[in-house]
């Protein structure tokens, strides 16, 4: 087993520490918030000219000496590099490289460090009875009878449990690490996060963050209380320390699925979801109708190519553009620029319906005209696709991602209906295309007409 240690001392910085868990104030990403553009740079991850401590920017400066730090200013082409800091400072919590391993060993963890007070029916705080002689003592007590606790629990379950050695000594070499008072928090590369008004949508990670924050600043605020009443605290905060590591790792892992092996390496940057509703009956079944703000989002990109080409103005012209047409119907943009992309006939979408784990749960479909009208947030289907979408018309949402890439496209064309039509393992009519009721129904109540 090898496991490379961190020494976060070494690396820490205290002009990078985050201590603010209110991210947003006033539509405006906070200083000392995860999304620190002083810390971690940009979200737009645009190329930018700084020195190494951050106080001298610009491309203006470029080879500059920064009076402050005396690095020069240079090109930075990512902020994959810019971590910010959480300082814990009196309060330790378990690495969470070395969680699972202590847990090996001592089994259940979490009866020890989750302290919780027991209070009875005349509001006394009274003792329960328990086998475990260190049961709910909590983090503070665990950290300094660490060594003690380990080895105790080494002797009672090596007996047991087999290979406890193993971690046993890879703990006990590395004693100066097991614990930490600093917490990194990585890249906003890597854990996305779009300000949409007042409104922040971001990656589940940056909410474990956040929620650390919060009871660390609660707990440096009640400090002067006795430690059994933000014990708890601490216990929740070892628990999303925690889940953050368990993100990251699962995230690095492999992972299976036909999306995430061949299509989402990394943050889903043009996809949309929408209720369906019933397309007319001149549609083809692997035809789509989509809301106008969909196509807007989905293909953002490509109209400010064409703005920039069509008007001959720069980007941020064209943005303004394209961010005007998301509140009024753009009827210049529709015929210049939608219209010619959907008549090319070339814009192919997933059509995904969670969770993905059936035949037809994915769909590649053309996309072959949009909704004209701006409040219509819905998109149209054929009827024939509901059965092996598994859905109805009664509200519905489903996932709409963009391919972009021609080997994609080609990639999904055999989840094209059309070409599913047929079952593969005997060749006769794939039965999850049959009508329903509802459609058969139709048919009928429209022939009795």
């Amino acid at each position: 087993m090898k496991v490379k240690i961190i020494n976060f001392e070494e690396k820490f910085v205290k002009e990078k520490v985050v201590s603010n868990h209110k991210a947003v104030i006033n539509n405006k990403f906070t200083d000392d918030g995860i999304f620190s553009e002083k810390i971690f740079g940009n979200l737009e991850n645009e190329t930018e000219y700084s020195c190494k401590c951050g106080e001298t920017k610009g491309k203006f400066y470029e080879g500059i000496l920064c009076e402050y730090c005396h690095t020069p200013v240079e090109e930075i082409h990512n902020s994959f590099n810019r971590i910010g800091w959480i300082d814990f400072g009196k309060y330790y919590f378990i690495n969470p490289l070395f969680y699972n391993f202590i847990e090996r060993i001592i089994g259940d963890l979490n009866s020890i460090i989750n302290y919780q007070l027991n209070i009875d029916s005349e509001g006394l705080e009274t003792k329960k009875d328990n086998d475990n002689k260190y049961h709910n003592i909590g983090l503070i007590k665990f950290k300094k009878h660490f060594e003690k606790i380990l080895n105790y629990y080494y002797k009672k379950n090596s007996k047991k449990k087999k290979n406890l050695d193993e971690y046993y000594n890879l703990i006990m070499k590395n004693l100066d690490y097991i614990f930490i008072n600093k917490l990194p928090i990585y890249s906003i590369n890597l854990r996305p996060a779009m300000l949409k008004g007042n409104k922040l949508i971001f990656d589940k990670v940056n909410d474990f963050y956040n929620k650390i924050l919060y009871n660390i600043n609660l707990i440096k605020q009640n400090d002067l209380l006795e430690p059994k009443f933000y014990l708890p605290l601490l216990y929740v905060s070892q628990i999303n320390i925690n889940k953050i590591f368990n993100y990251i790792i699962n995230n690095i892992s492999g992972k299976s699925g036909i999306l995430r092996n061949n299509l989402l390496g990394c943050r889903i940057n043009f996809s949309a979801r929408a209720v369906i509703v019933p397309a007319s009956s001149d549609r083809q079944i692997d035809e789509i109708e989509i809301p106008y703000i969909a196509f807007l989002e989905l293909y953002k990109f490509q109209i400010l190519r064409f703005l920039v080409i069509e008007k001959n103005i720069d980007y941020n012209m064209a943005n303004n553009i394209w961010s005007e047409s998301l509140t009024y119907f753009n009827n210049d943009l529709y015929d210049k620029i939608i219209q010619p992309m959907l008549n090319k006939g070339n814009l192919k979408v997933l059509l995904n319906r969670n969770p993905t784990i059936s035949f037809g749960s994915i769909l590649s479909l053309r996309l072959t005209s949009i909704k004209k009208d701006i409040e219509d947030y819905t998109m149209s289907i054929s009827n024939n696709l509901l059965p092996i979408l598994g859905g109805d018309y009664d509200g519905d949402t489903l996932n709409i991602i963009a391919i972009m890439d021609e080997k994609f496209k080609k990639f999904f064309e055999p989840l094209n209906p059309k070409n599913m039509l047929l079952n593969v393992n005997d060749g006769f009519f794939n039965s999850a295309f049959s009508l329903d009721n509802e459609q058969i129904l139709g048919l009928k109540g429209f022939l009795e007409f």
